[in-house]
């Protein structure tokens, strides 16, 4: 039992170490991304994950970051069928400059 316990605090001290130098913002859109996701993907609970991935991006400092939580709610929303929603939210995309390409790709996969 004690060795259980010596494990399970290594592991916590491993974890706060690796998540000690995100920043704040950082952490924040990590963890409601990864709250969409779960919505998204393991409860099939889409409408409620489009609206954590806009949060997410609301939350995100790096452009990248933003454009792929907008796209995973425009993907929510689109089959949702509320095609105007995504097609409001995803539009924008491809008049930033600050988008990368890939993020580009996939949008116009999306046939958006």
């Amino acid at each position: 039992m004690p060795q259980r316990r010596i494990v399970l605090a290594v592991s916590f001290l491993t974890l706060c170490s690796i998540a000690a130098p995100l920043r704040a913002d950082e952490a924040a859109f990590r963890e409601e991304f990864r709250r969409a996701e779960l919505k998204e993907t393991a409860f099939g609970e889409l409408a409620e994950a489009a609206n954590l991935y806009r949060a997410a991006a609301g939350k995100a400092d790096d452009a990248a970051d933003r454009a792929k939580a907008e796209l995973r709610a425009g993907s929510c929303l689109r089959r949702l069928g509320r095609m105007d929603d995504a097609t409001a939210l995803l539009a924008p995309l491809l008049e930033r400059g600050d988008v990368p390409e890939e993020i580009r790709r996939l949008h116009r996969d999306l046939k958006l």
